[in-house]
């Protein structure tokens, strides 16, 4: 109901540039005119004049409307409608494929944090075995415009209202990172995600299963030596909360969630993704 009235306000906004007033102000004033200048009969053939023409304005300035708002507006929505749905078809559609998670080992940077060259195995060493979880991207439909230079980043918030921490760069899990290219890290963290169906995963959250806390990893947590990768600054106790993912490249935008039940020490995160519907 509400959107057929939306639409009826917009068809007589567009149709109604009636100009009725402006003929009835100059009938007006033609007639003090008349009356000043002219004998009284001369007058009111005048004024009689001037009355049967601001009728028949009237009169033309309604059939218009009325060709206007039947005919010619309804025709120039559809079109614009149909031109606006081509050109979202055409545009990238960023979509969440569901969630991921793996065990990884890590491995810490004892030297050489500039990255040049890139830090070689003996100079490092296994420092824990957590858990990744990551959200599955993917560009639709098939066969459209390629998503040119996008990167993700992600905010995490309670979901029964708290502090909300600074958004950040996350990482997509297969992009060079600070063991392979040292600070330059972020610079490659944009990609091109073609319209084919290959999903492309985006780090979420990580977590110790044998601990409380879970904490979101970027590329700087990783430099800054944080031990573990557990980053202080972004560390979320047990709890509900709903990840936003900002997803921008050149041509592209899009916002995507999901919700992390974070149950304790020795349990796993359950992480699944959200309409946009079902995001508080």
């Amino acid at each position: 109901m509400q959107g057929n009235w939306e639409h009826f306000k917009e068809r007589w906004n567009r149709a109604k540039d009636l100009s009725i007033r402006e003929d009835a102000v100059i009938a007006v004033i033609a007639t003090v005119i008349g009356y000043a200048f002219l004998d009284k009969e001369e007058a009111w053939v005048a004024t009689k004049a001037i009355a049967i023409g601001l009728v028949a304005g009237g009169l033309w300035q309604a059939l218009k409307f009325a060709w206007k708002f039947f005919w010619t507006v309804p025709h120039e929505i559809a079109i614009e409608r149909d031109k606006a749905v081509v050109l979202r078809e055409a545009m990238p559609r960023l979509v969440c494929k569901g969630m991921s998670f793996h065990d990884q080992p890590l491995v810490a940077i004892t030297e050489g944090l500039a990255g040049s060259p890139p830090v070689p195995a003996p100079m490092s060493r296994i420092i824990g075995t957590p858990t990744f979880y990551h959200m599955r991207i993917a560009n639709e439909p098939l066969g459209g415009k390629t998503a040119g230079k996008v990167a993700g980043r992600v905010r995490i918030f309670p979901e029964d209202g708290g502090e909300v921490k600074p958004d950040r760069l996350h990482r997509w899990e297969s992009a060079p990172g600070p063991l392979e290219v040292g600070k330059a890290a972020d610079e490659h963290q944009e990609r091109d995600i073609a319209a084919n169906g290959i999903e492309h995963t985006l780090d979420i959250a990580m977590k110790y299963d044998d601990e409380d806390h879970f904490y979101t990893v970027t590329n700087d947590t990783i430099l800054r030596g944080t031990p573990g990768w557990r980053d202080p600054w972004f560390e979320y106790p047990p709890g509900a909360y709903i990840a936003t993912v900002e997803l921008a490249g050149t041509n592209v935008v899009s916002t995507l969630s999901c919700r992390i039940v974070n149950r304790g020490k020795g349990q796993k995160l359950a992480v699944t993704p959200l309409t946009t519907q079902q995001v508080p």
